[in-house]
């Protein structure tokens, strides 16, 4: 079996993909495997890479699979689309670069940086195609709006950057200005300011 593995100290790479435009990177020591059918680089020490509009920092990143399809990220990670100006930090995030699909098992925190949107919780999947952020833990988000300060909890919500809309199930809470309301499910459209409230209904509105 062929096998090759070359050692890097501080150095800039650049790896060309078939499906996807190339994918760069840097780390303070990398290593990288040429063995067919299991091509891999291996960064620590001040990690980065960059494909297309998503950029990652990490401890330790982990590049691997056909056409170096997916990046394991683990430790300090931080991430930006510079497409959408959404960041994230978190301590573990898997990327796959053809899916254009994020997930992290930890806590995480993203800044939607155009809406004025902060959002935090667990178990997070970034759908950087559609934009749609899921919170599947402890999710709660943050929004400056023309209504004033959004506040929402739920077990799970559904955040879509570039429609505006929320949508939030189990134990869901919205704080909006002075107005609040509770329900088992509720759809926020933020830009026409419509909300719909399903099972087990309470709520203040304040004139």
């Amino acid at each position: 079996m062929n096998r090759r593995t070359i050692v890097m100290l501080f150095l800039f790479v650049m790896i060309p993909a078939l499906f996807a435009s190339s994918i760069s990177f840097y780390g303070g020591k990398t290593s990288v495997s040429l063995e067919e059918g299991n091509k891999t680089v291996s960064l620590t020490g001040g990690a980065g890479v960059t494909s297309e509009n998503i950029k990652l920092t990490s401890d330790e990143i982990f590049i691997y699979g056909e056409d170096y399809r997916y990046v394991r990220c683990s430790g300090s990670v931080s991430v930006l689309d510079t497409q959408r100006e959404i960041s994230l930090t978190s301590q573990n995030v898997w990327y796959d670069r053809e899916e254009k699909v994020m997930l992290s098992d930890g806590w995480i925190e993203i800044e939607d940086k155009k809406n004025e949107a902060r959002i935090s919780g667990a178990r997070v999947e970034y759908n950087e195609q559609s934009s749609l952020i899921t919170i599947q833990m402890k999710a709660s988000i943050e929004q400056d709006t023309d209504k004033g300060l959004l506040k929402c909890s739920s077990d799970i919500i559904e955040y879509n950057a570039d429609e505006q809309v929320l949508r939030m199930r189990g134990n869901a809470v919205v704080k909006w200005g002075e107005d609040s309301y509770c329900a088992s499910v509720i759809t926020v459209n933020i830009d026409t300011e419509e909300i719909e409230l399903q099972g087990s209904i309470t709520g203040e509105i304040n004139g």
